[in-house]
């Protein structure tokens, strides 16, 4: 494995190695699969690379995800399939909803920087928000904040 450059600390970016998998990821932000003989150099030509990127909560580039594989037979193909890669929400994949509990979070900071800057006074705090004191109640007894 360490011959085919498949361990940690690695350089794999395209200025190093031409052609690959997560170099051109890192560069693009393309899901993509490097097959074989499309890598630059002739070393990485045993290689099949499916990357995808990862990105933070706020949208910026964080890594890249690649799985890659020596095989020839079929089951290489369990990397590269023939249907294009599309992204996917990390909460799709991990079952909760991560972005409404982002916003949800979100919300309640918002709720409670007001409250607090305006001394706990509800009025003046629906005012500052743009909003009746009366959704300001409904917004308070949702996120179980006691004003």
């Amino acid at each position: 494995m360490q011959s085919w450059g498949l361990w940690t600390g690695t350089l794999w970016s395209e200025e190093h190695e031409g052609t690959n998998g997560i170099g051109t990821c890192l560069v693009d932000q393309p899901p993509l699969t490097i097959d074989r003989d499309q890598h630059f150099f002739t070393r990485n030509t045993i290689l099949s690379c499916t990357a995808v990127p990862i990105y933070d909560h706020e949208a910026a580039l964080a890594g890249v995800l690649d799985v890659s594989s020596c095989r020839t037979d079929a089951l290489a193909n369990l990397i590269a399939p023939s249907r294009a890669l599309q992204p996917m929400p990390a909460a799709d994949l991990l079952g909760g909803d991560i972005a409404h509990d982002h916003l949800a979070g979100g919300q309640r900071a918002v709720l409670q920087r007001t409250l607090l800057r305006a001394g706990g006074n509800v009025s003046a705090a629906a005012k500052a928000l743009g909003v009746s004191c009366a959704t300001l109640h409904r917004k308070l007894k949702r996120f179980e904040l006691n004003h």
